[in-house]
């Protein structure tokens, strides 16, 4: 049964902000049940139900970042969340993290990717990783 839960084991710098999207890089492999994962992308072995959870810490955020969207894109279907004004969120530190939890209908060989874009200022917002897995991702099949 595939199984996948990846981490970023360093930051990834100024990726978004002023609306650019970025595919998140997974480069942390912690298990990758029946080698369905590259580090951008999710292969679906067989038709079925996937369960995807994933989190990224953000750093870097301004005031002026004011939309942001985490996106699980599939073949079928784009699942994601939006969180307006997360400038506004934003710790003393200038970070925050997001989360979302979908499960995606996905046909044989259908892929997966996460996407991060967020707007309102310059593309200066970074990506946490490190050994405390605070960026991951993990996918599963339910049936």
């Amino acid at each position: 049964q595939p199984m996948v839960l990846t981490t970023v084991t360093s930051a990834i710098t100024n990726v978004t902000g002023g609306g650019a999207t970025y595919t998140i890089v997974f480069d942390g492999e912690i298990t990758d049940q029946g080698g369905n994962m590259t580090t951008t992308t999710f292969t679906a072995p067989v038709a079925g139900n996937y369960l995807f959870n994933t989190q990224i810490m953000l750093l870097g955020l301004t005031a002026a970042m004011n939309d942001c969207r985490l996106v699980v894109d599939t073949d079928n279907r784009d699942y994601g969340g939006r969180l307006v004004n997360i400038g506004a969120i934003r710790d003393s530190n200038n970070q925050a993290s997001i989360t979302t939890s979908v499960i995606a209908d996905m046909d044989a060989s259908d892929t997966a990717t996460v996407t991060l874009r967020i707007a309102g200022d310059a593309n200066t917002a970074d990506i946490n990783g490190g050994s405390g897995a605070l960026t991951w991702l993990s996918v599963g099949l339910l049936a």
